[in-house]
């Protein structure tokens, strides 16, 4: 269906999609620090990646660290010989092998946190091998981001226990725990309400770099006035909404803003799903169409799938991968500055900004309406009450 008013704004109802779902070796007190129960890892580091893909071998995290003190060799008969990359920006950021390999490019600090997530994806991989977390944090590390350490040091054991980044759109762990808590805060209304889930989302993609990073809050804060609106209004009873930015490309670097959101009460209709079109087209700041997505969730996993997903890390290695691949490693350089120019300004478009929203009768606040249950946030809490759950649904 497409509608029109000063410019063209058009939107989809979709109801059958689915959702996307040491260099020697390392001293005793980096493994001190890092917080996860050892166990026996069920997978090796790679001794070499094509550098053309982000795609590992398996080796030995030993034979990994042993080769970053390689010398360059004669590569053939016919004394070919490689050239090691002179600066760090020449490398594959995303190629943790490489990395480690060339790891005299990079500063004191770095090369540790470097050293630290190698044993940590060896030795420690529990609650970081469920979502993108090791792909994402070599990049991380290499582009010098503000926060790495902190990312890189998630869940290690301090005095007071284990301490999160809590940056949850850059660490899947940190994400995946998010996801928990509102799992266990609203899987027990499914009964208490009808339930959709509706993504907010634009045709076209935005430039990002450190000039423009306030202009996805515009985005963010028109899906979510259009669904406080729509609460107002009598169209909805409820809404819990996430907003998310998702990388389209690199070279030229491309970014999406949008939303997803959890509503409750009657089945949004296609002519209230286009009246809250028209709402974020005629937000100020918003230049690109929106485009809505509705699905009705018709059982409980359906609900739960919805939540777990709507917190979720965002995805670096592919579009870095893609970009690699398409344009070549001649423009590496260009594609490692992106990157950089990517996390600091996304970083200061979320920094202070509230990313998640709850209205209605998904929000605890409101206790008269309030149809979820109530959880506390701690990482810690939220995976004892989910054990602690399960074990009772087992004896039912």
């Amino acid at each position: 269906m497409k509608i029109t008013s000063n410019k063209e704004r058009s939107f989809t109802l979709s109801t059958a999609s689915q959702i996307p779902t040491s260099i020697q070796n390392p001293e005793n007190d980096l493994r001190d620090r890092l917080c996860t129960p050892l166990s026996s890892p069920s997978f090796d580091y790679p001794a070499s990646v094509d550098p053309g893909s982000s795609s590992t071998s398996t080796s030995s995290t030993s034979s990994i660290l042993s080769n970053a003190q390689e010398t360059t060799r004669t590569s053939n008969s016919s004394a070919l010989i490689v050239q090691r990359p002179k600066f760090k920006e020449d490398l594959n950021w995303c190629d943790s092998a490489e990395m480690v390999k060339n790891l005299a490019l990079f500063d004191e600090d770095q090369q540790s946190l470097i050293r630290s997530i190698t044993i940590k994806h060896q030795d420690f991989p529990d609650d970081f091998n469920k979502g993108n977390y090791f792909e994402s944090i070599y990049p991380i590390i290499a582009s010098g981001f503000l926060s790495a350490e902190k990312i890189v040091y998630c869940g290690a054991q301090f005095s007071s226990g284990k301490r999160p980044c809590r940056l949850w759109h850059l660490c899947s762990r940190c994400a995946y725990y998010r996801g928990m808590s509102s799992t266990l805060r609203y899987g027990p209304a499914f009964n208490k309400a009808d339930f959709s889930h509706l993504t907010c989302s634009f045709d076209g993609g935005l430039p990002l770099d450190s000039t423009n990073s306030a202009d996805l809050r515009n985005y963010w804060l028109a899906n979510a006035s259009a669904v406080r609106w729509a609460f107002n209004e009598g169209l909805i009873e409820g809404a819990y909404i996430v907003h998310e930015l998702a990388i389209l490309r690199f070279l030229p670097l491309r970014v999406l803003p949008h939303s997803h959101i959890l509503v409750s009460g009657d089945a949004l209709t296609v002519d209230r799903l286009n009246t809250i079109s028209t709402y974020i087209a005629e937000t100020e700041g918003v230049d690109l169409v929106p485009s809505l997505h509705n699905r009705a969730l018709h059982t409980r996993t359906d609900l739960e799938h919805v939540i777990k997903y709507q917190t979720k890390a965002i995805k670096l290695q592919e579009p870095y991968t893609s970009a690699l691949i398409q344009c070549g490693r001649h423009r590496l350089r260009e594609l490692n500055l992106e990157m950089r120019e990517f996390l600091d300004s996304y970083s200061a478009a979320v920094g202070q900004f509230q990313k998640i929203v709850r209205i209605g009768n998904l929000k605890p606040q409101c206790q008269r309406q309030y149809i979820g249950s109530k959880v506390s946030n701690a990482a810690n809490k939220t995976v004892r009450e989910m054990r602690t759950r399960a074990s009772r649904g087992n004896r039912v």
